[in-house]
C-alpha cells in the first residue's frame, strides 16, 4: 500500500498536511512530490512520507497509514520527533526499542491555529512542522 507519489497525489498530500498541521505548506511540499511516498487505502492517499526533507516527515490520517510509513522510515533512521499526543507513534517506537531522548515545545508566533497532533508521526524540523 506504500508507493512512490505521483503529481496526481499532490492535492491529497497537501490536504492531509493542512489538516494535520494547520499550516499552508504547498510551496515547500510541491517541490518534493517526486521524492514522497504515499500510503493508499481504497484508492485514496491516507498518508505520506518525505524521506529527503530535514527530519523525514510523516503525516497520516490514521494509525494503519502512519505505522506503515513509520516502518519504512525507521528502517533507515535512528531518531524521530513527533507530538506526545500521537499515542500510536509513541507505542510504535517503544515496541521497537526506541527511547525518549528529550521533549521540546511547539511554538507558535501569533494567534494559535488548529492542528491534529495525532496525525503527525514525524515532523520535518523545528522550523517547519
Amino acid at each position: 500500500q506504500v508507493t512512490p507519489a505521483t503529481a496526481a497525489d499532490l492535492r491529497a498530500i497537501l490536504a492531509l498536511d493542512r489538516l494535520a498541521t494547520g499550516e499552508e505548506r504547498c510551496a515547500m511540499l510541491g517541490e518534493w512530490t517526486e521524492k514522497t511516498f504515499v500510503y493508499r487505502d481504497g484508492g485514496g492517499v491516507r498518508g505520506w512520507y518525505l524521506p529527503e526533507l530535514r527530519e523525514k516527515g510523516v503525516i497520516a490520517a490514521g494509525p494503519a497509514a502512519g505505522l506503515a510509513l513509520l516502518r519504512l522510515r525507521a528502517a533507515c533512521e535512528k531518531n524521530c520527533t513527533f507530538p506526545a499526543e500521537n499515542a500510536a507513534a509513541a507505542a510504535f517506537f517503544r515496541e521497537h526499542g526506541f527511547m525518549e531522548k528529550r521533549r521540546v515545545r511547539r511554538m507558535v508566533l501569533g494567534k494559535p491555529f488548529p492542528w491534529r497532533p495525532e496525525m503527525v508521526y514525524s515532523r520535518f524540523g523545528g522550523n517547519s512542522g
